[in-house]
């Protein structure tokens, strides 16, 4: 569409990246047309697409209104190593609706009301409708929650093999470890995964990193590695056991008192 007072162009449906069927509810500029085939407006302004390999015909309500601007979300997109407190805003009397988990919203998605803490990685995807106005595009944010891992017990003199819990503030990202001093995020046969409590020895190196991703619409996979974690699990001796104490004394049959 070419807005007649500053000469703008605008995308009124579709996706050029995607094609399908998909989108109802939402702005249509992320909906997927299969083929699209013939246009119509009619004098309220609505706009309907033959959808052509779908069989069907869409509806664009309001297509040749210009859309209510697009909501704003801070902070802008990243890697955070603690809870992120999310924030969107919009024109007044607009109402924003929103998404974290990569999808587009629609008007059945969560309405925003305050602001909102994220404790894993997410993508969150908002937009804005208000009355009279063409619903805005969507605007996303992504943030990669990437706190190192944390060892318990931490580095300290051990005596014999000892199980070494390995946990991550981000419960949804993957953690690799090595026992060798290696670097976890490099890759290769001394990296594993963890899955549950460590046998370390005396003496050994453990070092750990966490790995989280998110999926923004219509693009690939964004991932990033925490910080690393070290402890060096020291040699510390034997302590033996029952070994009386100073001054104790000693009693039974043919004891010397």
């Amino acid at each position: 569409m070419i807005a007649a007072n500053n000469g703008n162009i605008y995308t009124v449906a579709g996706s050029y990246t995607n094609y399908g069927y998909s989108g109802n509810g939402g702005p249509a500029i992320y909906a997927d047309l299969n083929y699209p085939g013939g246009l119509s407006l009619d004098p309220s302004g609505n706009l309907y697409i033959a959808d052509t390999s779908n069989n069907v015909i869409r509806k664009v309500t309001m297509a040749a209104t210009l859309p209510s601007a697009a909501p704003v979300i801070t902070p802008a997109s990243g890697t955070v190593t603690a809870p992120t407190t999310v924030t969107i805003t919009a024109a007044a009397g607009a109402t924003i609706y929103y998404t974290t988990n990569g999808t587009v919203p629609t008007t059945s998605s969560t309405k925003y009301t305050a602001p909102f803490v994220l404790s894993r990685s997410a993508v969150v995807t908002a937009f804005a409708t208000a009355s009279g106005q063409v619903d805005s595009p969507a605007t996303e944010a992504y943030y990669l929650y990437a706190p190192a891992p944390v060892f318990s017990p931490g580095p300290e003199g051990i005596a014999k093999a000892t199980a070494i819990t390995i946990t991550d503030a981000n419960t949804t990202a993957k953690i690799s470890y090595t026992l060798d001093g290696s670097d976890p995020t490099a890759g290769g046969a001394t990296v594993k995964s963890y899955s549950g409590p460590v046998s370390v020895s005396p003496g050994t190196t453990l070092k750990a990193a966490a790995w989280t991703s998110v999926t923004p619409p219509g693009s690939g996979a964004i991932g990033v590695w925490s910080t690393t974690t070290t402890a060096t699990y020291t040699s510390a001796a034997v302590k033996p056991k029952g070994t009386p104490q100073a001054g104790a004394g000693v009693t039974g049959p043919g004891a010397l008192r």
